[in-house]
């Protein structure tokens, strides 16, 4: 809430910045554009390989999710190439208690090399921990010793795709070490979903009945409260211009204000809000229910065929 955006210079990638107060100490925290790697292959990860690689930050955090450690690992270990200057950060712990994921934070730690703290993002006794240890790192300017099991002399000669299969094998590797598991099932019913909602047969026919509804649903409910809402603007548009007629307004004020500031934008709202307030909460909770990226899935494909990315 108390963050400034921008662009960065040259680019379309949206930054974000705040500062906060811990201790006897004033920290500026620089939110990256968010990518699971460095390879530069589009403009958020190459501006968050030139921020990290540049001499700005004192200390990276990396974010990762623990319900998901192996898939985020290879961003860790790609920063970590970078510098050792490093954070990681788990969180999303409660999700995976939901899950039955147990992660051994001490042990995540002791593999990397460098700190690992847990997190809940919206408990703040959580998030004192991770800046209490960013303050720790910070002050006390603690060079950590990578774990040299990651990154071999054998690491280094290797060519870049043979890295990049290296880094996915170590994580898969360090996942089966620190994470635990009460059901060993706790994503079957997530992949059967997914079987359906992605599949070929059914992925986009059950795409285009969920975006009708929603476009139905929309449309049709936003008439009741489109013609309240004209009926109620027209009743005072009357009165005012009663008003106006009473205390003599000349016309050219009640045509520019009434027939034209007034009514202008009464039409607006009464033809755009009521769909809106539909429209946005269903789309929202396509989203949180995690539908939105089966879309994006299913799109990749013919977005590619018209030059372009599943991203948009």
């Amino acid at each position: 809430m108390h963050q400034h955006t921008g662009n960065w210079p040259g680019k379309t990638v949206s930054n974000a910045y705040g500062v906060y107060k811990y201790k006897d100490k004033n920290f500026l925290l620089v939110d990256l554009p968010g990518t699971y790697s460095l390879m530069s292959n589009s403009s958020e990860e190459e501006i968050a390989k030139e921020y990290i690689c540049s001499d700005l930050p004192d200390l990276c955090v990396i974010v990762v999710d623990s319900t998901c450690l192996e898939r985020n690992l290879n961003l860790v270990f790609q920063v970590m190439e970078i510098t050792s200057n490093v954070i990681v950060c788990v969180n999303l712990l409660d999700e995976a208690e939901k899950k039955g994921i147990e992660v051994d934070l001490e042990k995540l730690s002791k593999l990397l090399g460098v700190p690992v703290v847990g997190t809940i993002a919206n408990k703040t006794k959580t998030l004192k921990v991770l800046m209490n240890a960013i303050y720790s790192e910070v002050t006390n300017d603690i060079q950590h010793e990578v774990s040299s099991s990651i990154f071999s002399e054998e690491y280094y000669s290797m060519s870049d795709e043979d890295k990049v299969t290296y880094l996915v094998s170590k994580a898969e590797k360090i996942r089966k070490e620190v994470c635990s598991y009460i059901d060993t099932k706790y994503n079957s019913r997530t992949r059967k979903i997914d079987k359906i909602l992605t599949s070929k047969k059914f992925g986009i026919p059950i795409m285009i009945v969920f975006l009708a509804l929603i476009f139905w649903i929309t449309i049709t409910g936003a008439n009741y409260p489109s013609k309240l809402l004209s009926d109620l603007f027209a009743f005072i548009q009357d009165k005012l211009l009663l008003l106006f007629a009473n205390i003599h307004v000349p016309e050219f004020w009640t045509n520019l204000i009434i027939h034209g500031m007034y009514q202008t934008v009464t039409w607006v709202v009464a033809v755009m809000l009521p769909p809106m307030a539909i429209f946005f909460p269903l789309f929202t909770l396509l989203e949180d229910l995690g539908y939105l990226p089966r879309v994006a899935f299913n799109l990749d494909n013919y977005f590619k065929k018209a030059c372009s990315t599943g991203k948009q």
